[in-house]
C-alpha cells in the first residue's frame, strides 16, 4: 500500500470493527428507546412530542454517518476506474491476489433497454387478429339478420378483441414495457409458430450499456 492510502488505512484502523459497531450501535439505539419510553403516559400527541424529538434527532446523524461511509466509497470507486483505465487496451476486468480473498475490479456497468413501441404494438395487434379471428368476423357479418344486427355482433367481438390487446400489452409492463416480459411474449409467439412476428418483437428492443462513475469489486473468499 503507498504512503498516500496508509493515511486512509490509518483512519479506518481508529474505528470500531464493523460488525461490532453496528452490534452496539443497535443495541444503544434499543437501550435508547426502552429508557425514553420507560413510564411514558401518552394521553395526548404532544406527550410524544419529546421522544418523537430524540429519534429524529438520532436519526438524522445516523443519516449523516451513512451519507459519508457512502460518498467515501463512491469516491473510493472513482479511484479505481481511475486506474482500470490506465490498463494497456482499456480497462477490463482485473484481479488482485490478497490473502483474505482475491480482490476483483472491473468497471461498474448497467443495461437500460428502449422499445419500438409502434412495431411492438403491431405485433400485439397482428397477435391478436389471425385466421382464425378474422373468419369469425366474416361468419358473423354473414350470418348476421340484418345490418343493425352485424353491427351490434361486430362491436361486441372487437370490443372483446381490444380488451384482449390491452391485456397482451399490459403483461408486459402496462405503459413502461419491461424487458422481460417483452422477451416473454417473443417466445410465447415462437411457441405459436409465429417465428417472424416472434423476431418483429425482439426487434423493437434497443439495448444500451451504461457505465457508471466508479467501478465495483468483489471479492473471491478463498477456498477452505
Amino acid at each position: 500500500m503507498t504512503d498516500a492510502l496508509m493515511t486512509l488505512q490509518m483512519v479506518a484502523d481508529t474505528l470500531p470493527d464493523p460488525v461490532e459497531f453496528r452490534r452496539r450501535a443497535m443495541q444503544a439505539a434499543r437501550d435508547g428507546y426502552a429508557a425514553a419510553v420507560d413510564g411514558q403516559d401518552v394521553r395526548t400527541p404532544e406527550d410524544t412530542a419529546s421522544v418523537q424529538l430524540s429519534l429524529a434527532r438520532t436519526r438524522e446523524l445516523a443519516q449523516q454517518y451513512a451519507a459519508t461511509f457512502t460518498a467515501v466509497d463512491k469516491e473510493l470507486a472513482r479511484f479505481q476506474r481511475d486506474q482500470l483505465e490506465l490498463l494497456p487496451g482499456g480497462p477490463s476486468a482485473f484481479k488482485v491476489a490478497d490473502s483474505d480473498g482475491d480482490i476483483i475490479v472491473q468497471l461498474d456497468t448497467s443495461n437500460t433497454y428502449t422499445f419500438d413501441e409502434g412495431q411492438l404494438l403491431f405485433a400485439v395487434a397482428a397477435d391478436t387478429v389471425r385466421d382464425a379471428v378474422l373468419d369469425e368476423l366474416i361468419h358473423v357479418v354473414e350470418d348476421s339478420a340484418s345490418y343493425d344486427a352485424m353491427r351490434t355482433a361486430l362491436g361486441e367481438r372487437l370490443a372483446v378483441l381490444l380488451v384482449g390487446m390491452v391485456e397482451s400489452v399490459a403483461a408486459m409492463g402496462s405503459l413502461k414495457m419491461q424487458v422481460t416480459k417483452v422477451r416473454a411474449f417473443a417466445d410465447q409467439l415462437q411457441r405459436n409458430g409465429d417465428g417472424v412476428l416472434a423476431r418483429v418483437v425482439r426487434d423493437t428492443i434497443v439495448q444500451e450499456k451504461n457505465t457508471k462513475s466508479g467501478a465495483k469489486f468483489t471479492r473471491k473468499e478463498p477456498k477452505s
